[in-house]
């Protein structure tokens, strides 16, 4: 169709050749065309045809001066727009809806709302009739833009007292000042009430509200608006890469994975081409959610695409290949790290956290023993890592060891600071404990083939421990607590004592899992009273003991042939510190009582139990009716089997019938 300007021209083919000029650079459209044009050229057109119009008398008309009114407002050249259209009443003309609607559209994009009300004002006098959807639209839009949203329904509420029906402009820009200004609850309340009037949102109502949601982390919203935006437009769909980009990226730091593949897979439905923010997104998102087969195929298609990943997602995808077992692929990617020019560091830890993270002793050695022949410095995270896995498995530590014999060999010798306080003996040296004044026959710890092992590779856990500190890392609080697990599975209380007081020294604060692993510790050596000791030491210094520390030291205290203690225990738990039992510590009380012979007091325990909805477990109610037969107590022994059958079929089942012993 032409455009007003055109038609005011009329056939003057001299006229129509120099307006198509003021067009060359534009989109086709007259109010676009003129977007790209300089003022001064602008100005030039306009005057030329302005004067071969008068010349060749033709009159322009209302429609000329709305066009230029347009033209001037999309620019935001507010003075040439207010001056032609002060020009329409100087021709004797009157300015209509439209001519109206356009300034305040013009003034209200420039956020001079004042003006554009002022305006409004004038069109009610002179027309005498509502103004029309378009015209509320723009003033809706303009106070939304500013922000002003309390005015922005009040415009609102003006339209609809005068009867004037909302298009889907009006909900659209609605929608988008209140997304904006971060109210995504209002924005939905205003789609749905955008439905219930049988409206139908088009592609920019989406855009807003999945843009809203977006940046306010409300993902289900969301994907519920992208999946209802993907069924009703279809092809039509937002044409917006960046709004893909940040639904890609939102739903892979939300761990929404699989939401992340959905958007994507739309993109390529619609035709839009992912880039490398939309590729790198998914990699790192599919990385995080150890999703290792759609990271593999992102990964993949970016090196197809020439696109070399941002280091978090390399670290990402390496760290998912740890998680899957998929050690190959991780060296695979390590290879591509380090020839995309990462630092040597990043793409050496990523490796080594992979191997630790597949279970994998061996090969973390391997990593961890080329680094330092490399001249890497490992992280912190790969110095923890190295130590829990020493910890969590202190057989194969020990087969693999050997890789670290030139460690070992270099700091033996070593007399850096600090290393001092690890020194000393490292065997056991009494099989004999005392107990609360009473002597106490534990199992001595050379004894036993496992503790012996881990004796023997806590001197390499401290060697690597000192490595770590020499090197500059900062020992944290988990670090520490590797360290003092290593001690537990050596049954060493002394050096567990030790780890304590280094760790206050360097200014470390202590954890539950940091005294409670002390606690292990002791009653792994037999010492109960330290143990003890230590739990006070605890509640002195500010920390509060969890469920796993009385359920250790109950578990702790049976072993050693004092149920008194652990009855005694299980009161503090209550009474002292306030803490709700789980079914570990009332486990380990059962089994004590069964140890020990105490059928009384094991059904106290039982009963304790039904009043925490606990279920023993069937194989120990089996224990008990045994206990109660030889006892000779037959008709307890039958019902305690009956109870304990009823509870194996529950357990098999996983029925919720209640099969709780009657108190």
């Amino acid at each position: 169709s032409e455009s007003p300007i055109s038609q005011a021209i009329g056939s003057n083919k001299k006229l129509r050749k120099l307006w198509g000029a003021s067009r060359k650079s534009g989109h086709g459209k007259t109010n676009a065309g003129t977007q790209g044009l300089d003022e001064h050229v602008l100005d030039s057109h306009v005057n030329k045809i302005m004067s071969t119009m008068e010349a060749q008398k033709i009159e322009p008309s209302i429609v000329t001066f709305s066009t230029l009114v347009d033209i001037y407002g999309r620019r935001g050249n507010i003075e040439k727009a207010t001056m032609y259209f002060e020009m329409i009443e100087k021709q004797g003309l009157v300015p209509n809806e439209i001519t109206y609607s356009t300034l305040i559209h013009a003034l209200g994009r420039k956020g001079l709302l004042n003006a554009a009300f002022s305006v409004l004002d004038k069109l009610k006098q002179q027309l005498k009739t509502p103004p029309n959807v378009h015209t509320y639209t723009s003033l809706i839009d303009a106070c939304g833009k500013a922000n002003k949203l309390e005015k922005m329904f009040e415009v609102f509420a003006l339209m609809m007292e005068e009867g004037v029906e909302p298009n889907v402009q009006t909900y659209t820009s609605l929608i988008d000042a209140c997304g904006k200004a971060g109210d995504v609850e209002l924005a939905l309340n205003l789609f749905h009430a955008m439905q219930r009037a049988n409206i139908a949102p088009n592609e920019v109502t989406y855009t807003s509200l999945l843009q809203a949601c977006t940046k306010r982390k409300h993902l289900d919203d969301a994907f519920i608006m992208f999946t209802e935006a993907s069924r009703n437009l279809g092809s039509s769909m937002p044409k917006n890469a960046s709004l893909y980009n940040e639904l890609v990226l939102a739903f892979g730091k939300g761990d929404e994975v699989e939401r992340a593949f959905s958007v994507f897979e739309c993109m390529k439905k619609i035709g839009i081409e992912p880039d490398s923010l939309t590729l790198d997104a998914l990699l790192e998102g599919a990385g995080r959610a150890n999703a290792f087969e759609q990271a593999i195929g992102i990964f993949e298609e970016m090196k197809a695409r020439g696109i070399v990943p941002h280091e978090d997602s390399f670290r990402m995808l390496v760290a998912a290949c740890g998680v899957r077992g998929e050690l190959v692929s991780a060296f695979m990617v390590f290879s591509e790290m380090k020839r995309a020019g990462l630092p040597l560091s990043v793409a050496y830890n990523s490796l080594l956290e992979a191997s630790l993270q597949a279970n994998d002793i061996e090969a973390a050695l391997c990593v961890f023993e080329d680094m330092r022949s490399a001249g890497i410095e490992p992280s912190s995270d790969s110095y923890r890592g190295l130590l829990n896995a020493a910890t969590s498995d202190v057989e194969r530590f020990e087969k693999a060891r050997a890789v670290l014999n030139d460690c070992v060999d270099e700091y033996s010798e070593s007399d850096s600071s600090g290393s001092e306080s690890w020194k000393g003996s490292f065997t056991s040296t009494s099989s004999e404990r005392v107990v609360d004044g009473s002597s106490q026959q534990v199992v001595p710890v050379s004894s036993i083939p496992s503790r012996r092992m881990a004796k023997e590779a806590l001197v390499q856990i401290f060697l690597l421990f000192m490595e770590m500190e020499n090197s500059g890392i900062h020992a944290d609080t988990i670090a520490f607590n590797c360290l003092m697990d290593a001690c537990a599975l050596a049954g060493d209380s002394d050096r567990a004592l030790q780890v304590l007081g280094t760790m206050r020294g360097k200014g470390v604060k202590p954890d539950t899992v940091t005294y409670t692993t002390f606690m292990k510790a002791c009653l792994y050596d037999g010492e109960l009273k330290r143990a003890f000791n230590v739990l006070e030491a605890m509640r002195a210094d500010g920390v509060k003991p969890s469920t796993t520390s009385f359920s250790t030291m109950i578990d702790g205290c049976m072993k050693l042939g004092r149920l008194d203690l652990a009855m005694e225990l299980y009161d503090q738990m209550l009474n002292v510190d306030s803490i709700v039992p789980d079914e570990n510590v009332f486990k380990n009380l059962i089994n004590g009582c069964i140890i020990n012979q105490e059928l009384n007091k094991a059904l106290t325990v039982i009963k304790w139990m039904n009043e925490y909805d606990i279920s023993p477990r069937s194989h120990a109610v089996k224990k008990l009716s045994s206990l109660a037969k030889s006892q000779g107590k037959m008709e307890l022994a039958a019902k305690l089997l009956k109870i304990a059958q009823a509870l194996e079929n529950n357990e098999n089942a996983e029925d919720e019938n209640d099969t709780r012993i009657p108190a």
